[in-house]
């Protein structure tokens, strides 16, 4: 089978009634890592292993698109009565949709950021958290507005330029 979707991934740990940091755990990765999957962010191709070892693992099976649109359950042996739970083309859409406006306004913030970034490496900010540090320093939100830069963020924003 392809490798799974996130939104495979929440289908199947809502399934389970594990939470985030349950899955993290059981898939060895950051619950963040689980979460920024199921939303449609792109993780590494090992993470995605991992996260559908470990849900198969636990006794989900995974429904190709091909069978009427991507989708997950449990399997029969763990419980007596389990519907499978198949994902439509709209809510498939949908999802893609969200995915593709989420990266577009990603993408315009770390453009926003660019001359700001340049102008404190030319400063001297060599270091990712020299760099968050001085964009703390000047009160530059983060992306979500909350809490404060850290050097992986910077990272991620630097992947986009």
């Amino acid at each position: 089978m392809a490798p799974i979707l996130g939104v495979q991934c929440f289908l199947a740990r809502t399934a389970l009634g594990w939470s985030l940091p349950q899955l993290g755990r059981a898939a060895g990765v950051a619950s963040h890592t689980v979460r920024c999957f199921e939303r449609g962010d792109s993780v590494r191709p090992s993470t995605v292993e991992a996260i559908q070892r470990a849900l198969e693992k636990a006794g989900v099976i995974f429904i190709d698109a091909n069978d009427g649109g991507p989708g997950a359950r449990l399997g029969k042996g763990r419980f007596l009565a389990v519907a499978d739970t198949a994902i439509t083309e709209r809510e498939l859409e949908a999802a893609r949709t969200a995915r593709a406006v989420r990266t577009s306004r990603a993408d315009a913030r770390a453009a926003d950021l660019a001359p700001i970034i340049a102008e404190l490496r030319a400063a001297g900010a060599t270091t990712l958290q020299a760099i968050a540090a001085e964009l703390n320093r000047r009160g530059i939100p983060t992306a979500t507005g909350r809490g404060d830069w850290s050097g992986k963020q910077v990272a991620r924003v630097l992947e986009r330029l």
